[in-house]
């Protein structure tokens, strides 16, 4: 599982900021996979926090679900609750995924001055 886990996760380095470039950027496809790999390789202190605090706080969550359904005895509910507690923080996950474009790709003048852009 940590294998596949981390294979994933290293195929979707290369995709992290593509969506965005080719969208909003509107770049080719392999550029928008060069410069998302560049901005990631630039920022990859930051990146390594970012990972390793979602990585906390999705097993903090599902600790304290699964505590908690434990404690009440209802641990049969617990695949049902997992399942929800995962697909509210992959959303939030991806949402994140556009802040950090944001701060990535977007100049600071075009952030200040309007927000529409």
């Amino acid at each position: 599982t940590l294998l596949s886990m981390g294979l994933v996760s290293l195929v979707s380095l290369v995709f992290w900021h593509t969506p965005g470039l080719v969208f909003w950027g509107q770049q080719p496809v392999l550029r928008s996979l060069i410069f998302s790999l560049m901005a990631l390789w630039k920022n990859k202190w930051a990146f390594t926090l970012y990972g390793l605090a979602w990585f906390i706080l999705s097993s903090t969550a599902w600790l304290l679900v699964s505590g908690l359904m434990m404690a009440l005895q209802i641990d049969y509910l617990l695949s049902f609750a997992s399942l929800i507690l995962m697909s509210i923080i992959q959303s939030m996950f991806l949402l994140s995924v556009f802040f950090s474009f944001v701060g990535c790709f977007v100049p600071s003048s075009w952030q200040a001055s309007d927000p529409a852009r």
